[in-house]
């Protein structure tokens, strides 16, 4: 189970080894991603988008995505390989784990 309570515990674990399983991408890897997700959105709010997707520097959380959709969607960037992300943000932990 995701360490430390990290979001909606078994689904977010559920949905993590399986993104990890079909990338072929570690799981921890993975789940670094997803804690630092978490991380961003609770010590970050004026990055958070809206639940529509738009941008919003408010440091309001009213109308903006939830920790585990922020933390879901920088996974998602991550596998998609996002330079602002992969290459960015989360590129020691590709580099840790040795992806290319």
């Amino acid at each position: 189970m995701l360490e430390g309570n990290v979001g909606s515990g078994r689904m977010a674990e559920t949905v993590l080894k399986r993104k990890a399983d079909s990338a072929n991408i570690p799981y921890r890897a993975l789940l670094e991603v997803y804690r630092r997700g978490i991380g961003a959105w609770k010590t970050n709010p004026e990055s958070v988008r809206l639940q529509s997707g738009e941008k919003n520097y408010s440091s309001s959380r009213s109308g903006k995505m939830g920790k585990e959709q922020w933390a879901m969607a920088r996974v998602n960037a991550f596998l998609e390989k996002r330079k602002t992300v992969y290459y960015g943000s989360d590129d020691d932990v590709r580099r840790k784990f040795g992806l290319t």
